[in-house]
């Protein structure tokens, strides 16, 4: 990816020195703790009226070194990408950069391989890393957003001043002392189309500084017309079944008390309530939802529930078993239905499989899981599976081809262990099924 497009320019001398100072005095820099690690900092620029914010890499060659700064991540107000080089991440370990060119670190492979990359933006996007900014004080000198309050508890600078360009009433929020719902998009637009729900806000607002509630608490005490508090406890009694799933139509101040009462764990309350739900039981019934004998009666919704599940196996393996003793059939027939295939001319020849030990056999010669599941989709005419051979090996496993019948195209077009086979098997393949133009793509 090249930035001839947004006239794109390295960073100059002044801006790398601005860093360096910013890095040694947070403590690193030639006389500090280096450690050797990467530090990231947040360094902006201004190309006419937009913003840009250039996230930096710092890391020294050696103890007692000038630092090395690389520029590995850019992104402005009005770009809706966020371009990246030599930046890795790992979910155990986190962001890595290339240093090898700076002859800093090995080199690190990654699929761009030095090349500018693009990701879309977005409020979760991983590459926008969350750092210090080094001269936040280029805001006041812009016209477009001198006005704005960004401070490093209102969150990240790229999200703020993106959501400021849309909505710059987020001003009023972070002035008072409310920053962490100034990129809260949802709770700017009902702030924005409901008049009640903003005078509702205002009222409480000093109440919502000092409170720290969240967005959930407040729309529930908004709409069910409680207390600011009151709904904190409901969301908090509710965490305490979170994953367990508790149903909606059931109070979860209630069934906290209710399993406080009983001495019984949030899962055991939550699976029960499940099972009637499953029976079709009404839960506002409190005498369901919330019985005098509460092990009795889960006992005997779970009876109930297992008599259902034993008799769905029953009808589940019988279903089975017929579709197997049909299987064969229907495969030979599918078989005999496209066996034209088998007749084309050309450099490989096209083997249709007529038995699911073919399958098996095919999948473990091209170590593939052809024999796990692929028979019993053709025998529900869902996709045709077919063998690719070499004339001069026709009794080896070279390619197999998915191709589904509904959609009218090529999925899958594999070799031995998954590999792409030769552009000639390609074009063959495409002369075979040839109102499908969608099989470089599927392979």
């Amino acid at each position: 990816m090249t930035f001839d497009h947004l006239k794109y320019a390295p960073l100059s001398a002044s801006a790398v020195r601005r860093i360096l100072q910013f890095d040694q005095d947070a403590g690193f820099g030639p006389d500090g703790n280096q450690q050797n690690r990467n530090r990231f900092y947040l360094y902006l620029t201004q190309r006419k009226s937009d913003v840009e914010i250039r996230t930096v890499a710092v890391k020294a060659r050696k103890r007692h070194e000038q630092p090395v700064v690389k520029e590995v991540a850019l992104a402005s107000v009005d770009d809706p990408w966020i371009r990246i080089h030599d930046l890795g991440f790992v979910h155990m370990s986190g962001y890595s950069v290339d240093w090898s060119p700076e002859g800093v670190g090995p080199a690190k492979y990654w699929d761009y391989r030095g090349r500018w990359e693009s990701e879309a933006y977005g409020l979760r996007c991983m590459w926008k890393i969350d750092a210090p900014v080094v001269n936040p004080e280029l805001l006041k000198r812009t016209r477009r957003f001198r006005w704005s309050a960004w401070e490093p508890k209102n969150g990240h600078i790229l999200d703020y001043l993106k959501v400021y360009t849309e909505h710059p009433e987020i001003e009023l929020l972070a002035k008072n002392g409310l920053g962490h719902f100034c990129t809260k998009v949802s709770l700017l637009r009902k702030l924005k189309k409901d008049r009640g729900f903003r005078q509702f806000f205002t009222q409480n607002i000093d109440a919502i500084k000092y409170c720290r509630f969240n967005i959930p608490e407040i729309t529930m005490a908004y709409n069910k017309g409680i207390t600011l508090a009151h709904a904190q406890q409901i969301q908090e009694a509710r965490r305490r079944f979170r994953g367990n799933g508790l149903p909606r139509e059931i109070d979860p101040l209630k069934a906290l008390r209710y399993i406080e009462q009983k001495k019984v764990t949030p899962w055991q309350f939550t699976g029960y309530l499940h099972n009637c739900q499953t029976l079709n039981m009404n839960l506002a019934d409190t005498k369901v939802s919330f019985p005098k004998q509460f092990n009795a009666r889960r006992r005997h919704v779970q009876d109930q529930i297992d008599v259902i599940r034993a008799e769905a196996k029953e009808l589940r393996q019988k279903a089975e078993a017929k579709t197997k003793r049909e299987m064969p059939k229907k495969i030979a027939a599918i078989a005999e239905q496209w066996s034209w295939l088998e007749k084309l001319r050309g450099s490989y020849r096209i083997v249709l499989p007529r038995s699911v030990k073919e399958f098996s056999a095919e999948g473990k010669a091209l170590a593939n899981c052809l024999g796990r599941g692929y028979a019993a989709k053709v025998a529900r005419g869902e996709v045709l599976i077919v063998f690719v051979r070499e004339r001069a090996a026709p009794d080896t496993a070279f390619v197999a081809v998915e191709y589904n019948l509904k959609r009218g195209v090529v999925t899958q077009c594999y070799g031995s262990k998954n590999s792409k086979p030769p552009k000639k098997v390609l074009e063959f393949m495409n002369r075979a099924f040839s109102n499908n133009s969608s099989l470089e793509e599927a392979a």
